[in-house]
């Protein structure tokens, strides 16, 4: 969506909130978005029929213009209503990876059977000879709006940490990589009841009510029970990685990292959702000439989206073999 354009079609309303301006004059802010992403709508003529559309359906159709707040596009509605359910396809308001899914959770198995403890071993059977479990794994998004915000991210984002492991316990040749790998596999298995994600992406009951840690951790405690003779401190261990992972109680921690293992998952967690947080918002709404992003929660700032190497990279002239590349200098 760029400025001026003008906008009538089917939006999934993900968040709305009504105000009164100074004036005296009712307002609603509304989040509305599509398979695609998200866009901020101002209506300022709150009508009766337009704020029951709102509060009272899902999915609504929506005409405006599109201007620009903080850098950021801005939808102004003039007329809103609920969207007709026969003309609802709801693969149209679910964003989706566009990784082909059976390859990551193909790859991820692959990474975990590295494993060779024998107790680890079964957990990691346990995990993935669950047929509902996996499904839902592989359609789960990692949050509503942060990082890997889709259908499919969850498990993307649990592949990337596990890619990430693999190559930092070979740096850091201490860490037990079997325990790393297994705590990035369980960490946020909680997530596939956390969120709703069948015609929208969103917190379940659950979710809201006890969180993926604490339903990680029962799911956690129902696989180990089901294994004979399961260490009960390696268990506690596992959980610890689940706990902790979050890093600070502020940021949702029930413990701080207490293992070299669990310091690390805490910090591939953190660094491949803030990169994938990063990404995206850099690469959304781009203005020519523009080089920072509008202000980004997440970072408690702007971002620079620019590509100085590409930029000033020199390309061959149309229709023109590109020269052998020169050998590097050198540099010592």
């Amino acid at each position: 969506m760029r400025p001026y354009d003008t906008i009538d079609q089917a939006f999934i309303v993900k968040d709305r909130q009504f105000g009164t301006t100074k004036a005296g004059q009712p307002f609603a802010k509304v989040m509305l978005a599509d398979a695609t992403g998200g866009i901020m709508g101002m209506l300022w003529d709150v009508t009766d029929a337009a704020k029951a559309a709102l509060v009272q359906s899902k999915y609504v159709v929506v005409k405006g213009t599109v201007g620009t707040y903080n850098n950021a596009p801005q939808l102004t509605v003039q007329f809103v209503e609920a969207a007709p359910q026969d003309k609802i396809n709801v693969a149209d308001f679910l964003p989706t990876t566009d990784k082909d899914v059976q390859a990551l959770f193909k790859r991820l198995k692959v990474i975990m059977a590295v494993v060779e403890n024998k107790h680890l071993i079964e957990l990691v059977r346990a995990v993935f000879t669950d047929k509902e479990l996996c499904d839902k794994f592989k359609r789960a998004p990692a949050a509503v709006q942060m990082h890997h915000a889709y259908i499919g991210g969850l498990l993307e984002h649990t592949l990337s940490m596990a890619e990430a492991a693999l190559k930092l316990c070979e740096h850091y040749a201490t860490l037990k990589r079997e325990l790393l790998l297994v705590g990035v596999l369980v960490h946020d298995i909680g997530k596939v009841d956390e969120f709703s994600y069948e015609t929208s992406i969103e917190y379940s009951d659950v979710g809201r009510l006890v969180g993926h840690i604490a339903i990680g951790i029962s799911m956690l405690e129902k696989k180990a029970a089901a294994i004979g003779g399961f260490p009960q401190e390696l268990l506690d261990v596992l959980k610890h990685y689940i706990l902790s992972h979050h890093g600070q109680a502020e940021f949702g921690a029930i413990r701080q990292p207490m293992t070299a293992e669990a310091l690390a998952l805490h910090y591939i967690d953190n660094l491949d959702a803030k990169l994938a947080a990063f990404w995206k918002a850099t690469a959304e709404h781009p203005v020519p000439g523009e080089s920072w992003t509008a202000y980004q929660k997440m970072f408690e700032g702007y971002l620079y989206r620019r590509d100085i190497f590409a930029e000033n990279s020199s390309q061959p002239a149309s229709g023109e073999a590109a020269a052998e590349k020169p050998p590097g200098p050198t540099l010592f």
